[in-house]
């Protein structure tokens, strides 16, 4: 069992006097924003593994996560009148959030070994997330690898797979800029949800002498919710 800490942080910072400047250009924004995004994640993890004959290598473990998200946006922007055009002064539209998530994951896993050239590998997996939204999957997990020789190995794999947001990358802030030059095309604020995903894979591995290996892998993802 182990503890973990780990901080990351992410600033963006524009020159209002320049981006704010006048311009002929329709596209134009006309908007100048700094932001500045950071989280702290900590939890613990434990991993055991237990050999239950020459046959069974079983793998357990557990993962818990608390994630605090800060999200801070500096924006300058202007009204529109009537005509969509910009006018009057450059106001501030500022916002400072934090959110705070939790993640829960468990699995388990049968390393099954038959024969000596077959290998398969059968498990299974839980997430659960409390941030951005309440969400959970179980997710199974089937692999089988065949040594034709020493040297050269095919594998297998297919598994259900969970991928939560991270939060500091998600822009949850709640800014008012309707009616400003900053408002966006898109106005639905779609919450954003893990993204799932089911994963094949096939693949061979062959050792040319002692010094050069070649790896061949193919694999087809298919997604939904992509992040």
């Amino acid at each position: 069992m182990a503890g973990y800490f780990q901080h990351s942080r992410a600033t963006f910072a524009t020159d209002p006097l320049n981006v704010l400047s006048y311009t002929q250009d329709p596209d134009e924004p006309f908007s100048a924003s700094d932001q500045d995004r950071w989280a702290y994640s900590g939890g613990i993890r434990f991993d055991y593994s237990h050999r239950l004959n020459p046959d069974h290598l079983v793998k357990t473990g557990f993962q818990i996560q608390r994630t605090q998200a800060v999200n801070k946006t500096r924006l300058s922007v202007f009204l529109r009148d009537g005509a969509g055009d910009p006018t009057g002064g450059v106001i501030p539209r500022n916002a400072d959030n934090r959110t705070i998530g939790w993640r829960e994951e468990f699995w388990i896993q049968d390393q099954w070994t038959p024969w000596d050239q077959w290998t398969f590998n059968l498990g299974v997996r839980f997430d659960q997330i409390q941030a951005l939204t309440n969400d959970g999957q179980v997710s199974p997990r089937v692999g089988a690898t065949y040594a034709m020789t020493p040297n050269h190995v095919f594998h297998a794999f297919y598994g259900r797979l969970f991928t939560p947001p991270n939060l500091e990358a998600v822009p949850f802030l709640q800014l008012d800029t309707i009616g400003t030059t900053a408002e966006p095309e898109n106005l639905s604020n779609r919450t954003v949800e893990p993204e799932r995903a089911h994963y094949f894979e096939v693949g061979s591995a062959h050792a040319l002498g002692d010094s050069v290996s070649i790896e061949l892998t193919g694999y087809y993802k298919l997604n939904k919710n992509l992040s």
